[in-house]
């Protein structure tokens, strides 16, 4: 893909150069300094991506997201950052990934992953969270 989100319900595109790459984490806005609520053309650029691999769903809850893989909880987008369980499975597939807390006061150090745009990547992880998360 070319150097721009897709949003997909608009299917606008959104120039990078709009967000303030901070750790592997997008804000946008390079007038923003902190925390600030998941834009919404960042969450379609992440759910858009992340259905390729099967069904994944978003909850909206205080301006960021949890996310859903058929129906299991595996991670939140907050801050224009998708942040994942950090689960076995996971971190074997992702030993590299950075890691980092969702939100203030978050207790759970959770993966950050940049790179959604790797479907078969992004598939084997999904499935094997979802496995991981059928047996707890």
């Amino acid at each position: 893909m070319e150097n721009s989100y897709q949003a997909s319900d608009k299917k606008e595109r959104i120039n990078r150069n709009k967000y303030k790459k901070i750790g592997n984490c997008q804000f946008v806005g390079l007038e923003m300094e902190g925390k600030m609520a998941t834009s919404k053309e960042y969450h379609d650029y992440i759910l858009e991506n992340l259905q390729r691999a099967g069904e994944v769903t978003t909850r909206k809850m205080m301006g960021e997201y949890c996310v859903y893989f058929q129906g299991k909880l595996i991670g939140n987008i907050c801050d224009n950052c998708l942040f994942l369980k950090p689960l076995d499975s996971a971190l074997r597939l992702l030993p590299d990934a950075e890691r980092g807390y969702p939100y203030e006061g978050s207790k759970t150090l959770m993966i950050i992953v940049d790179d959604v745009e790797n479907a078969e990547q992004m598939a084997e992880l999904l499935n094997a969270m979802y496995e991981e998360l059928s047996v707890m």
